[in-house]
């Protein structure tokens, strides 16, 4: 059973299993693109990278640019768990148990995907 505000998300090629939160990512919030790196979630990996290299390698670093990269980091923890879930619902991944199918059905993600055995 997950943890409260977690779901765990069964890969149907492998068998494999993976507990996300769902919600605000706190992770994300203090580690930014090291999350997607470490989920091996390469399209976020790139895009979080790419914000932060464009804002970060301005010259003379304005003071706005720090609040863009916190604006940035910020709004995208409140998301990116979302988007992460969504994406492996897409691929096939289904809830493995029933708690996590309804914590999804809650939190108003689609869930058509293989039914529990």
């Amino acid at each position: 059973m997950p943890q409260d505000n977690h779901v765990i998300l069964t890969n149907p090629m492998n068998g494999y299993t993976e507990e996300i939160k769902v919600g605000f990512s706190w992770t994300f919030f203090f580690f930014h693109m090291f999350v997607p790196l470490f989920r091996q979630d390469w399209k976020w990996f790139l895009l979080v990278t790419g914000a932060w290299l464009l804002t970060s390698f301005i010259p003379g670093e304005p003071d706005w640019v720090s609040v863009v990269n916190f604006a940035i980091g910020w709004g995208l923890s409140f998301f990116y768990n979302r988007i992460y879930i969504n994406e492996r619902l897409k691929k096939g991944w289904y809830p493995a148990d029933d708690t996590s199918k309804e914590r999804l059905k809650q939190a108003n993600f689609i869930v058509t995907k293989k039914e529990n055995k």
